[in-house]
């Protein structure tokens, strides 16, 4: 679930470059996404930045997962959003 808030969330991308997701971009994104998206503060979200090695510690802008049963392509999904 993504957690309410009209401010834009700070990105990094894998080329390094930083992206502003404004709040409309993000919407799109989680209505053609059917994972869970994640943001600081929701339910599950320390959880599941968590991974194998505890020594490291990141806080991510979002987390997004696939779902356990795909209902969409990657592809529509990634069309919502340019990174």
């Amino acid at each position: 679930m993504v957690s309410a808030g009209t401010e834009a969330i700070e990105l990094s991308t894998l080329e390094e470059k930083a992206k502003k997701l404004a709040p409309e971009e993000l919407a799109a994104f989680r209505a053609a996404f059917r994972g869970p998206i994640l943001r600081p503060g929701d339910a599950g979200y320390d959880d599941a930045r968590q991974i194998w090695n505890a020594m490291i510690d990141r806080r991510p802008s979002l987390i997004v997962r696939a779902p356990e049963r795909p209902t969409s392509s990657p592809r529509s999904a990634s069309r919502a959003i340019t990174v």
